[in-house]
């Protein structure tokens, strides 16, 4: 019987799938650090073989009243809780369904209480509930907790967002003074606070009391609300969206329950609230492919937040507040492009279909209501106003970007403190500096002079207009990105002329921090430490502050430098001159003259709009970098004074958890802890795959439009796919494919490039192929804005191109009609 006793630590030993959610999840509260009853448990074990309606043995009696002596508890009240294994999961809350029983005293009481628990997983509301879960009565069993009685001041419950609503700026308390047993069970009111947050504060929105003497002081409320936040984060940081049972003793709160939020409503506008919601990974598949972590998160989800809805508040258009733009499933960043799709079309009356092709991506297509000419009228007016609003942003980008840039630069080259307060203020003053930079927001989003262009050209030439806008687009005054890459083609070519660069490339260790002591003196020294001045604060996979930047390891640069030693550097610009000379001829073809300098010019205000996209994006990911050293500075400091485990730990926790940390306001062990339990989820995340496209609410009586690219068609003697055309021209040639940058270096001058998504990482690698194909990006990508200055064909959107190629198929990639073509090595001469 003894075995089946499991105390808090033997409970997370054993998981949920032994002791139920609601015992395991208790435990790991207690593990992190949360305040939690002191409890025991009983595992199904000692109730195996039993069926419905059984007597309890005096034997399980008898071990669990020796255990509660044992624990100084005979004299007490308590409470004995159900934990199904099945209970209080992600999936199946079974809320109110099973028997818990409170103010439980002395050796008979105990056994009558757990004979109500144990037969209340046979009652005919579980039975019925778990008929609609398609739950097998075998497949799930009862354990039971046993936790003194708290005497509470007050208790009730709270959500970590407004589940009648679902909006996810709220958090809502319900309270009661005393046991909360009554409310819980819908048998009393309670007083209800809703508390507004934002990643600055939180405050008490409104309060309803249900008599004149409240349950909780705002100031507790408001306690209560951080709390709550906080346990949310700490026991999943990716949906953090909890219904928690609390009690309040008059000194602290307590926490005696927490299970996922399993049904609430969807926050959205009216005319999305009959159709499905689609989420996707397009364009985040490129930039973030993998999984968060918690810190990464805390940061992205307000930015990202404020970066979408940019361009609508500039217009004067209010998007919906409380809506879920963005979500982690599995870690990976989806956006809920019904919802993108709607503001796009209702701000400014971009079509769905055109939306889907500039963000990139397979996800269909909302339905649309019909327009008024007072909505269409409003629309109009919107983008005029954009367009008028955002030119004094745009006159000064240069500006804007290179005051953001140097900045940041500045501060990466600061002398440090080796307080843990002083850097942690540092850490949250940057990161609120990124946060506020709206004209990088609004230059990031910049897209509107293509939008223009390709809707001009759809009406001369059709689905044509993609193919020709971006042969249109070829060349133009580099971006930064451009600037990195031909930098390193240079690097390369002072490589190629001095043989001691290239041995030491060659045979140095890819690991060696002495780099710096062992790089040969000359030209190629003094250019590359000048080019690490410029862009050592980029990286691979550089939106992570996981990822090390350029300047603390460049080894990918160097294998990069090896790869570009050779080539011809004239070949670019030949390329780019062919592709605008017959876009010319294309033009003179399909418009009528007085046309020509509207599109020749709407195709220079598009290549601005790219270099402003990435200049922005290389001035953000500047201040990413600052805030990386500051974290990395911040872990050394600590681990001399508190002995933290690993610096790269520091990356779990959130930004409240590392301010609390750093300030003292919660332990190492709490700390350590919950890095420890988020570095197994981001583990077990890692190790997870995920579609790109999760549609939700299948049940809506609307449905959406199926999206038409991707699709493929098989001949005889090839294979097509067709996907969204980013950049023009036609190639031919020999399959490169890569899952990561690294597995790219040594892509062979006129290989085709395959990819699941490439980020500015992977451009460098442009400038030796002849075309790319990737399996997600949009019209305003990485992979377009490069492979258009670069002058060669790309095409997106190909879903599971990567799976189907091998290194060495034959590859046609056609960038005017978007046609990926595996062509038979058999057939090849008459393919």
């Amino acid at each position: 019987m003894n075995s089946a006793i499991l105390d808090w630590d033997a409970v997370l030993k054993a998981g949920a799938g032994a002791t139920g959610s609601k015992a395991w999840r208790l435990a790991l509260m207690r593990e992190l650090g949360l305040r939690v009853p002191d409890a025991f448990v009983v595992s199904p074990e000692a109730f195996r073989g039993r069926t419905p309606n059984d007597a309890i043995g005096t034997d399980i009696v008898d071990g669990i009243w020796c255990e509660i002596d044992r624990r100084g508890w005979g004299e007490s009240s308590l409470a004995l809780r159900s934990s199904a294994t099945h209970e209080d999961s992600v999936a199946h809350s079974f809320a109110g369904i099973y028997q818990s029983v409170l103010d439980v005293r002395g050796r008979a009481c105990i056994h009558s209480a757990l004979q109500q628990v144990l037969d209340s997983y046979w009652s005919t509301q579980a039975c019925a509930y778990r008929e609609r879960a398609h739950i097998s009565c075998k497949d799930g069993a009862m354990a039971v907790i046993v936790m003194p009685m708290l005497r509470p001041v007050a208790a009730g419950v709270v959500f970590t967002c407004d589940p009648v609503t679902g909006r996810e700026d709220r958090i809502v308390i319900n309270a009661t003074r005393g046991l909360a047993d009554a409310l819980v069970n819908a048998q009393v009111p309670g007083d209800e606070y809703v508390l507004s947050q934002n990643h600055r504060n939180l405050d008490v929105m409104q309060m309803r009391p249900c008599d004149a003497s409240t349950a909780l002081s705002n100031a507790q409320a408001l306690q209560l609300g951080r709390l709550a936040g906080e346990i949310a984060d700490a026991l999943d940081y990716t949906r953090p969206f909890f219904d928690i049972e609390w009690v309040w003793d008059g000194k602290d709160f307590w926490i005696v329950q927490a299970r996922p939020i399993t049904a609430r409503a969807h926050a959205t506008y009216p005319q999305l609230a009959n159709q499905p919601v689609l989420w996707s990974r397009a364009n985040s598949k490129e930039v973030v492919p993998h999984a968060f972590a918690a810190l990464d998160w805390s940061i992205a989800q307000p930015l990202l937040q404020r970066m979408l809805t940019c361009t609508a508040r500039l217009a004067g258009y209010q998007p919906r507040a409380g809506i879920r733009r963005t979500m982690l499933r599995c870690g990976r960043l989806y956006y809920e492009t019904s919802i993108m799709q709607w503001e796009s079309f209702d701000a400014f009356d971009v079509p769905p279909s055109a939306y889907n092709r500039l963000l990139g991506g397979n996800q269909p297509e909302i339905s649309l209501p019909k327009s008024s000419v007072r909505d269409r009228l409003a629309r109009a007016s919107r983008s005029t106003l954009f367009l008028l609003r955002s030119i004094r942003p745009r006159m000064r980008a240069a500006e804007s970007i290179r005051r953001a840039h140097d900045g940041a630069i500045a501060r990466a080259r600061a002398i440090l403190p080796n307080s843990a307060r002083e850097l942690a203020n540092l850490i949250g003053e940057q990161i609120e500096a990124l946060l506020q930079s709206e004209d990088l927001f609004l230059l990031q989003a910049a897209g509107s002079a293509l939008y223009l262009l390709t809707d001009a050209l759809k009406k001369q030439c059709g689905d044509e207009a993609y193919s020709l806008a971006a042969a249109l687009m070829t060349g133009g005054e580099p971006s930064i990105t451009a600037v990195q890459n031909l930098r390193l083609m240079q690097l390369a070519n002072f490589a190629a002329d001095d043989s001691r660069v290239l041995d030491w490339l060659r045979n140095i260790e890819r690991s060696n921090e002495r780099w710096r002591d062992e790089l040969p003196e000359g030209g190629f020294r003094d250019s590359f430490l000048s080019f690490l001045d410029d862009f050592g604060h980029r990286a691979v996979y550089e939106s992570y502050l996981r990822s090390p930047r350029w300047s603390e390891d460049p080894s990918y640069l160097f294998d990069v430098i090896l790869s570009l030693a050779g080539i011809a550097s004239d070949q670019v610009d030949r390329r780019k001159n062919d592709l605008l000379a017959q876009a010319d001829q294309r033009l003179r073809r399909i418009a009528p003259f007085w046309m020509r300098p509207t599109l020749h010019l709407l195709a220079r205000l598009a290549q601005s709009e790219r270099r402003m996209r990435e200049g922005a994006r290389s001035a953000l990911t500047a201040q990413l970098g600052v805030i990386r050293r500051l974290v990395l500075q911040l872990a050394r400091c600590l681990q001399d004074e508190a002995g933290f485990i690993d610096s790269a730990d520091l990356f779990h926790l959130t930004r409240s958890e590392l301010y609390a940390f750093a300030n003292a306001e919660i332990p190492l062990s709490t700390a350590r802890s919950r890095a420890l339990w988020r570095r197994k989820q981001f583990d077990d995340f890692s190790n997870e795959s995920e579609s790109d496209v999760v549609i939700e609410n299948a049940r809506a009586s609307t449905f959406p439009r199926e999206p038409a690219q991707g699709r493929q068609s098989i001949h005889i003697d090839c294979q097509e796919w067709f996907g969204t055309v980013l950049a023009a021209g036609f190639a031919r040639g020999m399959a490169h494919v890569a899952r990561h940058p690294t597995e790219a270096a040594n892509l062979q001058p006129g290989a085709i490039l395959v990819a699941p998504a490439t980020d500015p990482a992977w451009t460098p690698l442009f400038l030796k192929a002849a075309a790319v194909v990737v399996e997600v990006g949009g019209y305003v990508s990485h992979s377009a804005i490069v492979a258009r200055e670069f002058g060669i064909p790309a095409i997106s959107n190909v879903s599971g191109i990567v799976s189907r190629i091998s290194n060495g198929d034959v590859l046609e990639v056609d960038g005017d009609r978007g046609c990926v073509r595996l062509i038979n090595k058999a057939c090849f001469p008459t393919c």
